[in-house]
């Protein structure tokens, strides 16, 4: 006896909501992204503090500084719904309902 089933895709569990990045209120040295960006990655915190480092010397000494800067304006924090650069300029105009 046969089995004519074709097997369904396999399902990894129920949904629970989409991740969305975050900058950490409590794993932070200066602003929290690079804790925010491991918290989102599941990567070690000081793995990502050192690609920042690295990065900046690679991009001549400018470009870590600059990204970090630019993801402290632009990423909320843990527990907010606005970003420090939209809490500035306001809502864009996408976003407006």
């Amino acid at each position: 006896m046969t089995n004519t089933q074709q097997p369904g895709p396999a399902t990894a569990g129920p949904v629970t909501g989409a991740r969305s990045l975050r900058r950490s209120a409590s794993d932070r040295i200066v602003a929290g992204v690079a804790g925010g960006m491991a918290q989102y990655t599941g990567a070690d915190p000081l793995l990502v503090r050192v690609g920042f480092v690295v990065g900046s010397l690679l991009l001549g000494g400018v470009g870590g500084p600059l990204l970090y800067l630019l993801a402290w304006l632009v990423v909320p924090e843990d527990g907010r719904s606005t970003s420090i650069a939209s809490e500035k300029l306001g809502t864009p105009p996408w976003q407006q309902r």
